[in-house]
């Protein structure tokens, strides 16, 4: 089991909020401080390359996919350079790379071992998108 498929969005306790603006604005901040307390425990153990293991096979341009193998360490800085330039022409603004689902489809199907594009995210079922784009995200995270 990949390290990837343990990461799961924390359970956090959210204070009771209260009218004053304020209140509200604290608990928000205490749920993100504890919410990003979680995420950096999990991305400490995150792996180089993902293996994805799709439950029914996923075909793209003629070509089933089993499984797909993504090593994000092969990737260098010209890579997000790369990415970031498509993204432009394609009119998109990234603001935070581990946010934005186009930036992790790129850099996805730059870390493929399948020679698949970015496009081919947007047609898997969401909970293989999702699992997908996430051990991206983790990756980028535990760089931070």
């Amino acid at each position: 089991m990949n390290s990837y498929e343990n990461i799961s969005l924390p359970q956090v306790d959210v204070p009771e909020l209260g009218s004053d603006p304020m209140s509200a604005a604290a608990a928000s901040e205490a749920v993100s401080a504890e919410a990003f307390a979680i995420l950096d425990d999990e991305a400490k153990n995150v792996t180089d390359v993902y293996t994805h293991k799709f439950k029914k096979p996923f075909t793209y341009q003629g070509k089933t996919y089993a499984e797909l193998t993504f090593d994000f360490d092969s990737l260098h800085g010209q890579d997000s350079l790369d990415i970031m330039r498509e993204l432009q022409v394609r009119g998109e603004t990234v603001i935070v790379k581990t946010m934005s689902d186009p930036y992790l489809m790129c850099m996805a199907a730059k870390a493929c071992s399948g020679q698949i594009g970015s496009d081919a995210f947007a047609l898997m079922k969401l909970k293989d998108h999702n699992k997908i784009l996430g051990a991206a995200r983790a990756f980028l995270h535990s760089m931070e």
